[in-house]
């Protein structure tokens, strides 16, 4: 013990060292100082007091004097255990502070202490003195209709950490209990109270309670007699608690400018049976309150009140019959002129259900608008929406045609300000091509702007001037248009492709280009264009099938019919002479290049082929477009006279070229054999 060394683990050991610094103190209370005080303490110190009291009590500490080198010599406190490693830290102090004011507390009967300085600036140090108390921590508390106060421990200073207090609140059978949460702040989510309907755990939870006090429900009303409160807290930040009023009975007041109330227990689990429940909304500094069922679902027998003014005797009934109940629901806004509004909820004695909800909320005031505004509505109640509107012809200064404002929650307006209405503006007259303004009576609502053309341009409506106005929504109409002279239709000019290079069809400048489809010729101008005067630069050219001048020559064959013109598309026919034959298609045509296309060919026939000579005496021997028979060795020529139909020199079949005499007769030519 006492070595500097862990032997146990934990340095439980080096617990009580006074020759160290290290003080341990178990007692129900004493002083403590720093070394040396009051004169300044060393430096380079490392000290140490674990102080223990009775079990079921609470240590508490408070510092008389405090004055530390800041951030460098600091006294830690921690809570929770014998030793640093079971305890949490509550807080670390530096610095020359006044602290008389302030405890600190532990959540079990142990705190520890660690003072720490460096090795420059010593200062006087500090002096404390440390108590313990019996823990005031849970525990039964009865409701009664007289208003009771439960706080946090040490409210409202800062609780503890590391406490975990269970609270009974009961009330007599038959009845229910109210609470109301005047004030509140934990450490938002690991400090927490839970709320239940009814004595155990298990029970409905009514309300999660953490964080800041607006993020709390104000009023937590039970269904039965009985409420489970159950406030833990880490070992960690601490706040100053809670402070919260209960009392047996379900009657709520309310002042504030906005707010919801719902029947008990509402979202959670059905209202109770057999109660009666008061509440009481009031708004601050008066004026119009207003309220608004959000959802309303209650058994046949059971009824809600509604009456402007502090109480149900004096108040002004805002409801017709006995109230609203199952069979006549609340559907309108509810205003109480008075700043004032009670409402009564009786429920069944046998019988309940879901429940109801609505918000209240003050009422907007009424709104000053501008000059020649119009309202959609004078409704002021939160909620209501109002639209502003202005005359024809108008808007608003802020170049708005309408304005739309909510009566928001709290009584005050989405949008305050609602300026004057004014004459609607359509901007500087508008310019018009190939033509000009004239004049204009105004650029607002109804003015007008009086236009006209340029010479050689007119409008579509044949009027010398044309006219706009500046209309209700700030536009001005559509402008007119000022048209070059229009040049009649053109005519159609069959096998021609026209091309529009510039204009639009037929109005001055138009251009248009004319082509002749393959195989025409254009007759006229190519290009024509509309001029001012609305007349066309020209006529249509036309276009005519072009002409094939020249026949093909075909080798051995010939056109039958030379003696008619052929043109583009038409069509002649090619015969081949005697001893050819056709290759390819007899018809040939006229094309788009002045020239015959599709062209055949002839192709000499071997008459060899066909036997046309004796075979016993003679050979065949085959020639271009004809043929000869020569005698075979031991025979000789046969000069008897045949025919010449035989010979196919009557009708054209041999070709000239190939027919050869030996000479001609005086006065008769080779032709004519």
């Amino acid at each position: 013990m006492c070595d500097g060394q862990n032997d146990c683990g934990d340095m439980s050991d080096e617990t009580d060292c006074p020759d160290r610094c290290h003080f341990y103190m178990r007692t129900s209370g004493a002083s403590i100082e720093s070394p040396q005080y009051p004169k300044k303490y060393g430096p380079n110190m490392d000290c140490k007091w674990t102080l223990e009291g009775p079990v079921g009590h609470n240590i508490v500490l408070q510092f008389f004097e405090f004055d530390t080198e800041k951030n460098f010599d600091t006294v830690q406190i921690l809570s929770g255990g014998r030793t640093e490693d079971s305890a949490v830290s509550l807080t670390t102090l530096s610095g020359r502070q006044d602290l008389a004011d302030r405890l600190f507390i532990s959540a079990s009967n142990f705190m520890i202490l660690k003072f720490r300085t460096d090795a420059t600036v010593e200062k006087r140090g500090f002096r404390a003195s440390w108590k313990t108390e019996p823990q005031d921590c849970g525990g039964e508390l009865i409701a009664t209709p007289q208003e009771q106060i439960m706080t946090s421990y040490n409210y409202p200073l800062e609780y503890p950490g590391g406490l975990e207090c269970l609270y009974l609140i009961r009330t007599q059978k038959g009845r229910v209990i109210t609470l109301e949460i005047l004030d509140f702040e934990l450490e938002n989510e690991k400090d927490f109270i839970l709320v239940r309907d009814g004595s155990s755990p298990s029970d409905s939870l009514l309300a999660r309670l953490s964080g800041p006090q607006e993020k709390n429900p104000r009023f937590i009303v039970s269904t039965g007699s009985v409420i489970y409160f159950y406030f833990y807290t880490s070992l960690g930040t601490s706040h100053r608690g809670f402070r919260i009023k209960y009392y047996s009975g379900c009657s709520i007041s309310l002042e504030d400018t906005q707010g919801t109330i719902t029947s008990p227990a509402y979202g959670i689990k059905d209202y109770p049976t057999n109660q009666e429940c008061r509440y009481l909304l009031r708004r601050p500094g008066g004026g119009p309150l207003s309220l608004k069922f959000n959802s309303f679902n209650v058994k046949d027998k059971d009824t809600v009140q509604v009456f402007d003014g502090k109480t149900s005797s004096e108040g002004i009934r805002l409801h017709s019959g006995a109230g609203f109940s199952a069979n006549n629901p609340p559907t309108i806004t509810l205003t109480a002129a008075s700043g004032a509004m009670v409402l009564l909820f009786n429920s069944d004695p046998l019988r309940s259900s879901v429940g109801w909800s609505a918000n209240f909320s003050a009422d907007c005031p009424s709104l000053v608008a501008g000059k020649g505004a119009i309202a959609s509505s004078r409704d002021t109640s939160f909620g209501s929406v109002v639209t502003f509107t202005c005359p024809v012809g108008q808007e608003f200064a802020s170049n708005r045609s309408s304005i739309m404002t909510t009566c928001q929650p709290g009584g005050s307006w989405s949008i305050d300000y609602i300026p004057k209405c004014q004459v609607v503006y359509c901007g500087p007259v508008p310019q018009i091509d190939n033509g000009f303004s004239i004049g204009a009576t105004n650029v607002t609502y109804e003015g007008r702007a009086t236009y006209q053309c340029y010479a050689g341009f007119g409008f579509l409506s044949g009027q010398p001037t044309e006219s706009i106005m500046c209309t209700e929504k700030g536009h001005w109409e559509r402008l007119p248009e000022c048209m070059a002279s229009q040049c009649p239709p053109l005519p159609e000019t069959p096998h021609a492709e026209t091309d529009i290079l510039n204009g639009g069809g037929r109005s001055y400048g138009t251009v248009v280009r004319f082509e002749c489809e393959p195989g025409y010729f254009r007759t006229g101008l190519p290009v024509i264009h509309c001029m001012t005067n609305g007349s066309w630069s020209g006529e249509v050219p036309t276009c005519s099938r072009i002409r094939c001048h020249q026949f093909p020559e075909i080798a051995n064959g010939f056109v039958t019919d030379l003696s008619r013109d052929y043109y583009f598309g038409d069509e002649a026919r090619v015969q081949c002479h005697r001893g050819y034959r056709l290759m390819g298609s007899a018809i040939i045509q006229c094309g788009p290049e002045q020239q015959f296309i599709n062209l055949p060919t002839c192709q000499d026939i071997n008459e060899c082929e066909a036997a046309q000579c004796d075979a016993a005496s003679t050979e065949c021997h085959n020639s271009p477009g004809a043929f000869s028979c020569k005698c075979k060795d031991g025979f000789r020529p046969n000069l008897d006279c045949r025919p010449r139909g035989d010979l196919g020199v009557s009708d054209g079949g041999i070709p000239d070229d190939a027919i050869f005499v030996s000479s001609t007769a005086a006065g008769y030519e080779k032709n004519g054999v």
